[in-house]
């Protein structure tokens, strides 16, 4: 069990460690390192992933509400559950479309490759086999790749900054217990499915 308190700094040290994976990522494009770049800006989005997992919790705890916290520790660990996570924050800030949904297509479209990105991720770290071919990931990643997660990770960063603060380490007053809930609610039911 963790107090508010705990998980404010840790999603403050989640924003803190993906502002630190981004720059380092940067370091290793600028140095021509294309597939760990690729890899340290993934990871990055991954620790963004998990401030809207962290603010959840929060708003269960402030409603008193039961929690999971096993289930919390494997949402937090889990890169496929910080993918689903992210996918939603991408669609929550995307261009809502209510004519021909696009900004659903969109999403849906990510939530289907999640495994395929979590599999980019590791052919960006380890050499091996895949597609009737033996690879080292510097043979398969090239600059557009990795500046286009860098450029992609850097878009949500600054979202989260300019749209989202309080998720980080705001107060949740009984004020806007309400509104958080709603949010709440949406992030975890997506983030389970």
């Amino acid at each position: 069990m963790h107090s508010d308190n705990e998980l404010r700094q840790l999603s403050e040290k989640a924003f803190q460690n993906a502002c630190e994976l981004l720059d380092e990522s940067l370091l290793l494009f600028n140095g021509k390192h294309f597939p760990r770049a690729y890899v340290l800006a993934h990871l990055a989005s991954e620790e963004l992933a998990k401030v809207p997992i962290i603010f959840g919790t929060r708003v269960q705890l402030k409603g008193k509400e039961k929690i999971d916290w096993r289930h919390f520790k494997k949402r937090l660990t889990g890169h496929q559950a910080k993918l689903r996570s992210i996918a939603l924050f991408d669609y929550m800030n995307d261009e809502v479309d209510l004519i021909r949904n696009t900004d659903v297509g969109r999403y849906e479209n990510q939530l289907e490759f999640i495994k395929k990105y979590d599999l980019l991720k590791n052919i960006g770290l380890y050499s091996g086999y895949y597609e009737n071919t033996v690879f080292k990931p510097s043979e398969q990643f090239d600059s557009e790749l990795a500046e286009s997660m860098i450029n992609l990770t850097k878009g949500r960063l600054e979202c989260l900054k300019t749209r989202w603060l309080d998720m980080i380490s705001g107060e949740i007053t009984e004020n806007g217990y309400k509104t958080h809930k709603v949010i709440s609610d949406i992030l975890n039911e997506a983030e389970d499915g």
